[in-house]
């Protein structure tokens, strides 16, 4: 690789990163996930979602990713994402954590994204 290129965000993004391992310190993880999402008078303008460690390689969730664009910032919006997410990975059973330890997980890092990112909006309370 000779170079990376990539914007430099802007002030309205809103940028999450969640890593579920069992060590701290280390790029190992049981399950992984990035999220950027540029919001406006309530509406998601951009968003662009991946996940680590649920596909053979990491993986940007194009169907999660696209759904987004358009929604209300709101509790239903991710938690329709997540199911989303969740319908995207195939993740494998290794040491770990098993498939469906991952496949519960990552639609959890994507509520915590939200949870994260628009306290204002969306509480804990909502997802029951």
């Amino acid at each position: 690789i000779a170079e990376i290129r990539f914007p430099v965000p802007e002030a309205a993004d809103r940028f999450h990163f969640e890593k579920v391992g069992r060590r701290e310190r280390l790029d190992i993880a049981g399950v992984s996930s990035a999220i950027k999402i540029r919001a406006s008078g309530g509406i998601i303008d951009e968003a662009h979602v991946s996940a680590g460690s649920v596909a053979p390689v990491p993986l940007y969730l194009r169907e999660t990713s696209e759904f987004l664009h358009g929604q209300p910032v709101s509790s239903a919006t991710a938690l329709a994402a997540s199911a989303i997410a969740g319908r995207e990975i195939s993740p494998i059973s290794d040491v770990r954590g098993s498939d469906e330890y991952r496949r519960a997980l990552l639609p959890r890092l994507i509520l915590a994204h939200f949870l994260a990112r628009f306290p204002d909006e969306i509480r804990e309370e909502d997802f029951g």
